[in-house]
């Protein structure tokens, strides 16, 4: 059992926080469950950027 803990714990520490900084060291095969949040979260952001985009480009159709 401590063994397994132990390696679990390996595993956690070899990442970090920041996804720039694990991008620099790649791990494809946890690469997607891991940083799915973040992509989401890219994700969302875009679609309110364009969102945003949209919504001043017809506020100022509208004035002319």
């Amino acid at each position: 059992m401590d063994n397994q803990h132990s390696k679990e714990r390996a595993d956690q520490e070899k990442y970090t926080d920041l996804l720039l900084v694990d991008l620099l060291h790649l791990d494809w095969k946890h690469f997607f469950k891991r940083y799915k949040v973040d992509f989401f979260g890219f994700l969302v952001f875009y679609i309110l950027m364009g969102l945003v985009m949209v919504g001043t480009y017809l506020l100022k159709e509208i004035g002319n």
